[in-house]
């Protein structure tokens, strides 16, 4: 696959949607892809392109993990298939993060699914806590990052 003349921009909450239902909510209804914060002035909505093809989604919400002052938390990350395992989904991290450390960010955490955790460790993120279910999505794991 030719990965040249991929860009990544801020993009609306709406924006996210169909990336989030396709991929993260499907089979679910796509009032399902609405999270709470989306909407926020301190929300942060990333979208990935190949060319002016949507290929991937993160956002990041104001919402302090337990003790943790100055964190904000990861949502909705999103690669299509066959763009995953080409270190694009890393690449759109390391962004969102970027832009959280401009914000004076200390701290990033994320509920990673079972099936992306690998993912998620290998970008640094520490595992904190027993796996616990979320209804109608799976198995997930409360995840950290000092930035």
């Amino acid at each position: 696959m030719n990965l040249d003349n991929i860009t990544y921009r801020p993009i609306s909450h709406n924006e996210t949607y169909s990336l989030r239902h396709k991929i993260l909510r499907q089979g679910q209804s796509f009032e399902s892809c609405k999270m709470e914060g989306d909407t926020l002035d301190t929300s942060i909505h990333l979208g990935l392109y190949h060319g002016e093809i949507i290929i991937g989604i993160v956002s990041s919400m104001s919402e302090r993990f337990h003790n943790l002052a100055s964190s904000s938390r990861i949502r909705g990350m999103a690669i299509l298939a066959q763009y995953r395992d080409s270190g694009l989904g890393s690449y759109l991290l390391e962004k969102i993060e970027g832009k959280l450390k401009l914000n004076n960010i200390k701290w990033s955490w994320l509920k990673a699914r079972e099936n992306a955790l690998s993912f998620y460790v290998k970008n640094s993120y520490v595992i904190i806590g027993e796996p616990f279910n979320l209804p109608k999505i799976g198995l997930h794991y409360n995840c950290v990052k000092a930035l």
